[in-house]
């Protein structure tokens, strides 16, 4: 299957729009004048202005170099992928942390239900051996 770059970046630009980037992009030196964020918007700024005004002979290059941008950025960790990875082990380990606090707390109830139906038994054969004692003196009278 090959790729389609430029609909890679066109959903890509979308999905920026959409706030999906992280500003440490902005903290990340791409080359000598520019940061990664400077780069990626500088790419893609003229990735709109050629597919704007239909320089056709500017877009296998536009395109590589758009693409090539983003690819920089993903591979730096400053763009957030729903399916990333990354992210879902993340997810995954944030929810792992959760679910073993809810076992600790989970235990601890058990232990104070164990504990409070061995107290009720206990208070049980007290009740039945009161309920026996007052049967054999209804009996005895």
């Amino acid at each position: 299957m090959k790729l389609d770059k430029k609909a890679y970046v066109k959903e890509f630009i979308q999905k920026l729009h959409a706030h999906t980037h992280i500003p440490q992009a902005n903290n990340i030196q791409y080359d000598e004048t520019k940061t990664l964020a400077g780069a990626l918007e500088s790419e893609l700024t003229n990735y709109d202005y050629v597919i704007m005004h239909s320089l056709t002979d500017s877009y296998p290059d536009t395109i590589n170099n758009a693409y090539n941008m983003i690819t920089a950025a993903f591979t730096h960790g400053v763009i957030i992928n729903k399916h990333d990875l990354r992210t879902q082990l993340r997810q995954t380990e944030e929810l792992l942390t959760r679910c073993e606090d809810d076992k600790v707390r989970l235990e601890k109830d058990n232990n104070e239900l164990r504990q409070e139906l061995i107290r009720c038994q206990k208070l049980n054969e007290g009740l039945e051996e009161l309920l026996s004692k007052y049967d054999n003196n209804d009996n005895g009278v």
